[in-house]
């Protein structure tokens, strides 16, 4: 697996992005004020993943795409406890709703193995009961209660 930013303005010079930045946001303004967010800019480009030569995002099913995006998180984790010490927590919203069942507890029993997460999901998973110690809560109509 490759993994490569996904930037269109990959390869320029400082000044030449500076201008197309600023074209963009030109151009997009209004648009962007209309719907109170940002349409260009950094927190637009993303990791692109290639498995033999190909976009994951094209040739890859979206559980394979989430699968690599989380792996990815996790190797930061990694390098941030190397590099400082510390130990990060990652925050992880429903990612389990694209991948098989196979795949989600192989992925949850790396999360709990090796790194520190809080992992929201939209209904109790099957997969949590065989790791009786992770503590699991429960929001119901507001009230927070165990398990």
């Amino acid at each position: 697996m490759e993994v490569n930013a996904d930037s269109a303005e990959e390869g320029l010079d400082e000044t030449r992005v500076r201008n197309i930045f600023a074209e963009k946001l030109e151009k997009r303004r209004s648009l962007e004020r209309e719907h109170g967010i940002t349409l260009s800019g950094p927190q637009t480009d993303g990791p692109l993943f290639y498995v033999e030569g190909k976009p994951l995002r094209n040739y890859g099913s979206q559980g394979q795409e989430r699968t690599s995006v989380i792996c990815l998180k996790m190797a930061e984790t990694e390098q941030i406890k190397i590099s400082s010490g510390v130990q990060p927590v990652l925050l992880l919203d429903d990612i389990f709703s694209k991948l098989d069942r196979k795949s989600s507890g192989k992925l949850l029993e790396e999360l709990v193995e090796r790194h520190q997460s809080f992992i929201t999901a939209p209904r109790k998973e099957a997969m949590f009961e065989h790791l009786g110690h992770l503590r699991i809560k429960t929001i119901e109509r507001g009230v927070i209660s165990d398990g």
